[in-house]
């Protein structure tokens, strides 16, 4: 049975980051996208109406908190899911990324299976975001779907992962 797969935007300047994604959440039941800096992140996201959005905090022409603040602002992404990733988050960052609108705000290196559950996450979270942005996929969902508050390996997710919603994850 054909089920949607929800479109997550990838908006990264390393290609090497987009591919290690693109790949996890495909293989995770998601339908991948990506754009390489903040203005063809903008332009993709208006066109495709993904589902979820997930930038790095530094992107090539501009931040991605200006960016998140864009695609608030525009009705045609406005409903859609914002998950920021940063290599360094010492300081108010995380703080600022919820202030412009991110649903989550996560750590670099992050996990691809602590993505996908955090993606998955805001799709329950947000549910105009799931109702948006899906493709037909021949595949279904992934039996070993998990929810939870902890990573792939069994550890704690770090404190440091800031959440809009104050939702305790489920089992």
């Amino acid at each position: 049975m054909a089920v949607k797969a929800p479109v997550v935007l990838l908006i990264d300047g390393h290609p090497d980051t987009v591919e290690m994604y693109s790949v996890s959440l495909a293989w995770e039941g998601f339908a991948p996208i990506s754009a390489g800096n903040a203005d063809d992140g903008f332009a993709r996201a208006c066109e495709c109406h993904p589902a979820v959005i997930v930038a790095d905090l530094r992107l090539p022409g501009g931040s991605g908190l200006e960016l998140t603040r864009r695609l608030r602002e525009d009705s045609r992404t406005t409903d859609a899911g914002i998950i920021m990733l940063a290599g360094h988050v010492v300081g108010p960052a995380g703080a600022q990324a919820i202030e412009a609108g991110c649903d989550r705000f996560l750590a670099k290196p992050c996990v691809p299976d602590v993505l996908a559950r955090e993606i998955r996450n805001v799709l329950r979270t947000r549910p105009r975001a799931a109702q948006s942005g899906g493709v037909t996929s021949p595949n279904k969902p992934s039996d070993q779907t998990r929810f939870g508050s902890t990573t792939a390996d069994g550890e704690q997710e770090p404190p440091h992962n800031v959440r809009r919603d104050r939702e305790v994850d489920g089992p």
